[in-house]
């Protein structure tokens, strides 16, 4: 069913049942209220991984950000020294070896 939200349904027929253990397959691949629970629960997870669909740097990356024209003149570089954490990369930080 996550699956099938994530593709673009947004009805989903599924039978219910308050006893699971009723004779018959019927029962056992039915939902029951705790599995009603939890499949909302996961389906509002994706809503929140899957976001908006927009992508945009939030105001905290914006002056992370290495133009992707940087990408070949920074591979295979070394730093000249240690690079803190979460410092923003610099080009005079790379040397060629």
């Amino acid at each position: 069913m996550k699956t099938a939200y994530t593709l673009g349904a947004r009805v989903i027929e599924k039978h219910y049942t308050l006893d699971k253990t009723l004779k018959g397959n019927e029962y056992y691949h039915s939902m029951d209220p705790f599995d009603i629970k939890r499949i909302i629960y996961e389906i509002s997870m994706l809503e929140d991984i899957l976001g908006v669909g927009d992508l945009v740097y939030s105001d905290s990356e914006k002056d992370a950000q290495i133009p992707p024209v940087l990408y070949k003149s920074i591979v295979n570089k070394i730093a000249n020294t240690d690079i803190a954490e979460d410092t923003v990369l610099q080009m005079d930080m790379l040397y060629e070896p």
